[in-house]
């Protein structure tokens, strides 16, 4: 992962170590990404990585039982259909496309408005 820009987000939340982040903060990270790839800061593909970090970092229990792992595998998928080859692929990209707006449409009011 490009550390600096990570780091940015980190900032963004009062964190220096990733290592002790919350689930809170965690869930936060993932919408300010949201809103980056939104006004197009970032790429599918940095919000892929950012989503695989973040993966990475929840317990089995977060996995499982959380919105947040939910979405956050989500994401993951939604870059496999990136570059759609067949019309399965486009109705894959735009299911995931959708499903990872609405999460940040009813979690968006947690980031700074500024930040819009």
């Amino acid at each position: 992962m490009n550390c600096k820009f990570f780091l940015s987000y980190l900032k963004k939340i009062n964190v220096k170590d990733p290592k002790k982040l919350t689930f809170r903060q965690k869930r936060l990270i993932f919408i300010y990404s949201i809103a980056d790839f939104k006004r197009l800061k970032i790429s599918i593909y940095r919000l892929a990585e950012i989503a695989s970090y973040l993966w990475r970092s929840l317990t089995g229990m977060e996995k499982a039982k959380t919105e947040l792992g939910s979405i956050l595998l989500d994401c993951l998928e939604f870059t496999s259909y990136s570059s759609p080859k067949t019309k399965d692929d486009k109705e894959n990209f735009e299911y995931y496309m959708k499903k990872i707006m609405k999460y940040y449409d009813r979690n968006k009011e947690l980031i700074d408005s500024n930040y819009f």
